[in-house]
């Protein structure tokens, strides 16, 4: 059969929130996920304003 290969994606945030941070997960949206999360216990933030999603989108790129 036909071998999958799973692609990562990784974030840096340092563009995004200024963390030394870098996200990592097997799909853009387990990145957007993730760093929800970090933006709640980190920062205080009850939601991610539509710049900072925007930010966060230019920042993911797939990993080797």
């Amino acid at each position: 059969g036909l071998l999958r290969v799973m692609t990562r994606y990784i974030a840096d945030l340092s563009t995004v929130c200024g963390c030394q941070w870098g996200v990592t997960g097997s799909s853009t949206e387990e990145i957007v996920q993730k760093t929800v999360k970090h933006a709640g216990e980190a920062h205080q933030m009850k939601e991610v304003p539509p710049e900072l999603a925007q930010k966060l989108k230019a920042a993911i790129r797939p990993s080797m």
